[in-house]
């Protein structure tokens, strides 16, 4: 979604699109977010994405908890 003040891409629809989700759908798109690499620039905008939209929901710490063990277990980062 563009805003006429914008001249890149805005993502703060995604972001609330995630808001909505249920917790599995978050949980799956970090353990995707787990196998790209952490230098990568897709990494650091979709995990910027995701810990904004998630920051906002009353669920947060059990999100994180739960994703960090995912991740762990997928053998992605920490």
């Amino acid at each position: 979604m563009f805003h006429r003040h914008q001249h890149k891409h805005c993502d703060c629809g995604w972001r609330y699109q995630l808001y909505k989700q249920p917790p599995a759908e978050i949980i799956r798109r970090i353990s995707a977010l787990a196998q790209l690499p952490l230098s990568s620039r897709g990494y650091r905008r979709l995990m910027t994405n995701v810990d904004a939209a998630l920051f906002s929901r009353p669920d947060y710490p059990e999100l994180i908890h739960l994703a960090t063990a995912i991740k762990r277990d997928l053998g992605g980062h920490q």
